[in-house]
């Protein structure tokens, strides 16, 4: 039996690596040296030629059932800079969560899954395809390619007096679209801690369902200039107990609550959730408030969001919604179930509320690259957005 097993773990060994030497050509990496830990790791250190440039390149290709967190990618990046390589990438078979795409994009990693992938057959040259994808319903863009370039190119670091700093090229920009899905609420409770007058509201919310980021417009001063903007607050609340939701809910619409102002019945709704006052601490959505004498008073929320009522959520009355577009950027995939996001939403907005399918939303992202070989990303959304004055 024992040896049965070994026999499976070679023939599972073997079987990386030939998936490995398959994938490699289409990285366009020349094997210098492989590492092979297990039946589950490749470790890769070649050579990548790019825009007719040849550079070190460390790649590690790891088989699991999990998705990749952001521990791993850290681990994977660290050892990258102990053999002195800055140039990473990294193939997971069966895909990255969220927080570990953000730590990638952020820390010049590049990510592959097999899906990327147009052929497995070792040793073929394959040249960027252009898809064509059917969007039922998408927010109008408000740049094409050519804009977007320059947009990003007036936007890159520069180097000042030629002494401090160092320039940076705009190597690559890439069009994508997000799946944001539209969540209609309601309320008829009276709970606003602003007004009883707000009982039997409704408003209509957008959420990034491969981010989790809840969108709202900022209107800015004067209102002529508005903005697409979010928040994670709804990522950072998901894997919560609800009751931890609910308090939060409770303290976020109020901003701060003070000991002193709060009546018998919150004293002891407040006494008896120390320990979910304790989560919401440790998640650093609520702080400590103190006086003068650096005691104790009450507690304020760190996040600052619209108010359920402000229609500045429902981006449809800013943005032109077009129907049936054709495009060429490929859509980001769904990493986050919409009944899971409702759920959140309806228990921090104490409301009831239905999912209403999904428009996606254009955005362009950036890989910058200075003189010394570091590597930057810039993102930037794209929607055709109305001035308050004149939306709908």
């Amino acid at each position: 039996m024992k040896e049965s097993l070994e026999v499976s773990k070679g023939v599972l060994r073997r079987r990386l690596r030939d998936y490995a030497l398959e994938i490699l050509p289409l990285l366009r990496v020349t094997v210098t040296s492989m590492e092979v830990d297990g039946d589950h790791r490749v470790s890769v250190r070649g050579k990548n030629e790019e825009n007719s440039s040849i550079r070190d390149v460390y790649v590690e290709i790891l088989q699991q059932h999990r998705k990749v967190g952001p521990h791993v990618l850290t681990s994977f990046s660290q050892d990258a800079e102990r053999q002195g390589l800055v140039d990473k990438i990294f193939v997971s078979t069966s895909g990255f969560t969220q927080e570990a795409r953000d730590y990638a994009l952020s820390n010049g990693i590049i990510l592959r899954t097999p899906r990327d992938f147009d052929s497995m057959q070792t040793g073929v040259d394959v040249k960027p395809r252009v898809s064509h994808n059917i969007f039922e319903r998408v927010y109008a863009d408000s740049w094409d390619m050519g804009q977007a370039q320059e947009h990003f190119s007036k936007r890159r670091k520069r180097s000042f007096l030629l002494f401090f700093g160092s320039d940076e090229r705009v190597e690559s920009v890439e069009g994508r679209h997000a799946p944001v899905a539209r969540f209609v609420l309601a309320r008829a409770d009276g709970m606003s801690a602003d007004s009883a007058s707000q009982d039997g509201i409704s408003n209509i919310f957008h959420v990034n369902l491969n981010t989790c980021e809840l969108y709202y417009i900022h209107l800015g001063v004067s209102g002529d200039s508005p903005s697409l903007r979010s928040s994670n607050v709804l990522m950072r609340l998901l894997g919560l107990p609800f009751p931890a939701v609910e308090l939060f809910s409770w303290l976020v619409e109020r901003k701060q609550v003070k000991f002193e102002n709060l009546t018998q019945q919150e004293h002891n709704y407040m006494s008896k959730n120390v320990d979910l006052v304790s989560i919401l601490l440790r998640r650093n959505l609520i702080s400590p408030m103190q006086d003068h004498r650096g005691m104790m008073v009450g507690y304020f929320s760190n996040v600052n969001v619209p108010s359920f009522a402000d229609k500045r959520y429902d981006l449809d009355i800013f943005a032109e919604v077009k129907e049936s577009v054709e495009s060429e950027y490929a859509p980001d995939e769904i990493e986050y179930n919409p009944s899971d996001v409702l759920n959140i939403l309806t228990t921090l907005f104490r409301s009831n509320g239905q999912f209403n399918g999904v428009t996606y939303l254009s955005y362009y992202i950036c890989k910058y690259m200075d003189s010394n070989g570091l590597i930057r990303f810039g993102q930037e959304n794209s929607v055709r957005l109305h001035n308050q004055h004149t939306a709908p």
